[in-house]
């Protein structure tokens, strides 16, 4: 076997050693780039992107609620107020002139129900009729419009101020399809009264008032 001198060994040693490194070198050039995430990094953008709740955000919200709980306050003071206050009902009188000069006013007086056999006066249709308003009266009719289903809805009108009915006012229906029906020739009482609607059902059915007037013809 050819023993190669020492130099010559540690030569070829060397180049041997810098061909390995050169290798090396090309190999991890060729490998491609990987982007390593440290932890910190990873916990920095989670941060980031957590948007940080903003204080001008928050006292926006809480003057829109305090906003919001005023005006509650306000509607229900209001709501108050006006269950407070008594109500004052207005009625409407129409007037209408025929050819033969004769004038006819109907005044408007409400409505309601009622479940009970007694008669009941039926809140909402009081009025006040001054018959010095209404000089040479010439007929006074009064005019229910009524509905039930089983049995009999009667209305009629009645003199709050002195407790006097008038029963010749008595109308009646037993259908439930809506029906006006009326009285006439009734003598109002002189001078400043209170009139009300009467109402009852014979069955103890609902007893619907749907509507209720009195029409006044003068000469």
């Amino acid at each position: 076997m050819l023993k190669l001198p020492q130099n010559v060994t540690t030569l070829l040693f060397g180049v041997l050693i810098v061909n390995v490194i050169g290798l090396w070198t090309v190999y991890l050039i060729s490998q491609p780039v990987k982007k390593i995430i440290l932890p910190s990094i990873i916990a920095q953008d989670k941060s980031e992107s957590t948007l940080p709740t903003s204080p001008e955000l928050v006292a926006t919200e809480s003057d829109k609620i305090a906003e919001l709980k005023a005006q509650l306050d306000e509607i229900s003071g209001a709501v108050a107020t006006l269950g407070a206050e008594p109500q004052t009902v207005t009625r409407t009188i129409t007037q209408t002139v025929s050819s033969s000069s004769a004038k006819e006013y109907v005044i408007y007086l409400g409505n309601g129900n009622t479940t009970s056999r007694e008669w009941v006066e039926v809140e909402g249709t009081k009025t006040t009729i001054n018959t010095a308003n209404y000089p040479t009266i010439k007929n006074a009719e009064f005019q229910a419009s009524l509905n039930i289903i089983g049995g009999e809805a009667r209305a009629r009108l009645k003199n709050k101020t002195t407790d006097a009915i008038f029963h010749d006012s008595e109308v009646m229906h037993n259908s439930s399809t809506t029906t006006w029906v009326s009285r006439a020739n009734l003598f109002l009482h002189s001078g400043n009264n209170e009139y009300v609607v009467e109402l009852r059902s014979t069955s103890g059915e609902i007893a619907q008032l749907e509507g209720a007037r009195l029409r006044i013809t003068v000469e």
